[in-house]
């Protein structure tokens, strides 16, 4: 039963108020409803005052009710009324997909306004005012309708590039809008809908490419939409891949691979397109089985045998080949357009080519690193000057690799080490000249000797060049993923190595200071009579970043946050020595130390396993994509 307390209380609360229909509006509704015609015409003459834009409890009219019914004899009938008012009906109908009623909504809207069909419903419940015809059309996916709009001449007008900085639009005070941003993000769904893309680009794919790239960039200026954006661009990666897969030859794949639109790379390449999706990280595209059998096509030339060779076989074809390397040149020059050179010029022979005279190297500064290093002065193997016109060819071919493709890091600063260390062999030999040929033992020797400098920097050049094996791995099917994830986790770890200079630097700062005092002090035990020395673990800041660089990994002894005074003098008069403690010290400084085992040891390096972890699995479960992608690059 109903307290006459919790009525009153009812009747001052503020409720939702809803339409309430009066009877002959909700007669008129019934009779919409119905799909009589005859019966609506007849009710419309018989009520020559009634308001025909009457709504219900739902926000809809009856014009609404006719459109969702997809009853076009109805919709005709209501429009002839003059006051009629079709609001958000046009969106309805595309939402519905019936394009004979959307052909007479926008007739109809065409005849009370020329422009009104192009913009959106500021009054509409159900869609955003930014929400256009065209857009949502897009939204929906609608072919026809999307085409119909666009004869009639709808527009999406796109969005300023995220790297944009107008002052008009894109730093006026309008652009930090929440409205805007919802409404960019709708003209970005519109725009990346594969049937707009269709209507609306003569290269498809190329405008899938580069607005997956902008996306990306959007989703990282605006971290608040930063998910929606990203789902938006793993979708539009989709629509490329679907183009690919209806290719049904190899002379369907060849001219859609061959397009050189929107390719920037200067230099000839025989798949520009494979290139631009390469640049724009479409790794999908790229996996893809059309692709991948249009690339191994090429890079096989006519040698379709190679891959039914066994492994013993192939390494004999690259070992057999060294022999002919030194004539290579020569046949190149005077026989130019013989049958065997131009076998040669295929990329699996240039590869076999290529990895024989690397093979080569590799022998080389094996043997120069193996060399006598007692006396001072360049070494005198004879090798030198083989290894100088290596190391300059490499720097050649590194910089035409870097003009048409891009920075080789990695590259570049091996061979920057190499020639560092043939200039300071020029030093070296210069210095031993001047010196009267005087050969001093290695033990005499400067730290920075110029002889010492040059070993140091082809060690290091000597690593690099060994390491570059690892991408021969890319080619196998059983390693490739491995060394693609072994790329992944060092991405990983790399951003680790920030939290982790930062924590160094921090504990650095406050404990160097800390034990800087006690630098070099000596206590004895007065029981024993040995002499304690002062740890350097924390008496300077080198020493305390090296101390907690290897505290990471547990190679720290726990005596380094130790604190020992040395023995002074009893002033009393006695032959005795006063020994002193400075415990709170000694306390903060092993407090710091176990903070900083705990923080980084059970923390961070846990985190970092855990994120390498994860990216091990991201990689195993796209093992294909990501391996072919990476073999492809």
């Amino acid at each position: 039963m109903v307290n006459l307390e919790d009525e009153i209380f009812a009747e001052k609360c503020d409720s939702v108020i809803l339409p309430n229909l009066a009877d002959k509006e909700r007669s008129y509704f019934d009779l919409v409803k119905s799909n009589n015609v005859d019966l609506v015409e007849t009710f419309i003459k018989s009520n020559p005052g009634f308001n025909f834009n009457c709504i219900n409890f739902e926000g809809l009219t009856a014009l609404h009710i006719a459109v969702m019914n997809n009853d076009e004899e109805m919709v005709k009938c209501l429009l002839k009324l003059c006051k009629i008012e079709v609001g958000d009906c046009i969106l309805h109908a595309i939402r519905s997909g019936h394009l004979v009623i959307i052909n007479l909504l926008l007739n109809h809207l065409a005849t009370v306004s020329p422009n009104l069909e192009y913009f959106g419903v500021p009054s509409s419940p159900e869609f955003s005012s930014d929400i256009t015809p065209l857009i949502l059309a897009a939204h929906c996916g609608q072919y026809e309708i999307i085409g119909l709009l666009l004869e009639r001449g709808h527009r999406i007008e796109p969005p300023h590039h995220p790297q944009c900085f107008c002052k008009e639009i894109c730093q006026s005070k309008e652009e930090f809008n929440l409205h805007t941003r919802y409404s960019r993000l709708n003209l970005y769904k519109a725009m990346a809908n594969p049937a707009y893309i269709c209507h609306t680009s003569s290269d498809p794919i190329r405008t899938a490419f580069k607005l997956y790239i902008e996306l990306k960039e959007r989703g990282r200026t605006e971290e608040e939409f930063h998910s929606a954006y990203l789902e938006l661009a793993n979708d539009i990666k989709r629509f490329p891949v679907d183009i690919i897969r209806c290719c049904r030859t190899d002379l369907e794949i060849e001219i859609l691979l061959s397009s050189s639109a929107g390719c920037c790379c200067p230099g000839k390449y025989l798949f520009p397109r494979l290139e631009l999706a390469v640049d724009c990280d479409q790794k999908e595209f790229v996996a893809h089985p059309n692709v991948q059998h249009a690339l191994r096509k090429a890079w096989l030339g006519n040698c379709y045998q190679w891959n039914e060779k066994p492994n013993l076989a192939k390494v004999f074809s690259v070992m057999s080949r060294i022999p002919l390397l030194p004539l290579m040149p020569f046949m190149c020059w005077i026989i130019p357009n013989s049958k065997i050179v131009n076998n040669l010029r295929s990329p699996i022979n240039k590869l076999i080519s290529s990895l024989a005279s690397y093979l080569v190297f590799l022998v080389l500064i094996f043997i120069q690193s193996s060399q006598d290093k007692k006396t001072e002065g360049p070494p005198h193997t004879g090798l030198e000057p083989i290894l100088i016109i290596y190391v300059i060819s490499y720097i050649f071919n590194l910089l035409r690799l870097c003009v048409l493709q891009g920075p080789r890091r990695y590259e570049l600063l091996n061979q920057m080490l190499f020639l560092l260390s043939f200039t300071f062999w020029l030093i070296a030999l210069i210095n031993t000249y001047e010196n009267g040929f005087l050969k001093l033992e290695r033990k005499y020797w400067h730290s920075f000797d110029p002889t010492l400098l040059a070993e140091g920097f082809f060690a290091v050049g000597t690593i690099l060049s060994f390491s570059k094996v690892l991408l021969l791995c890319q080619l196998n099917y059983y390693l490739g993923p491995l060394q693609v994830s072994l790329g992944k986790m060092t991405e990983e770890i790399s951003k680790f190595i920030a939290l982790f200079i930062i924590i160094i630097l921090a504990f650095s700062a406050g404990l160097c200071h800390l034990y800087q005092y006690y630098e070099g002090m000596v206590q004895q035990d007065l029981l024993t009579g040995s002499k304690i020395i002062q740890e350097s673990s924390f008496v300077s800041f080198p020493a305390t970043m090296r101390t907690l660089f290897w505290a990471i990994f547990c190679l720290t002894p726990l005596e380094s946050a130790d604190v020992i005074i040395e023995d002074s003098p009893d002033h009393e008069g006695t032959s005795g020595v006063i020994q002193n403690r400075h415990i709170f010290t000694e306390t903060v400084g092993y407090m710091a130390l176990a903070i900083f085992e705990v923080l980084t040891v059970i923390v961070i390096l846990n985190m970092l396993i855990a994120a390498i972890t994860n990216t091990y699995m991201n990689v195993a479960d796209n093992a294909h994509i990501e391996w072919s992608f990476a073999r492809t690059r």
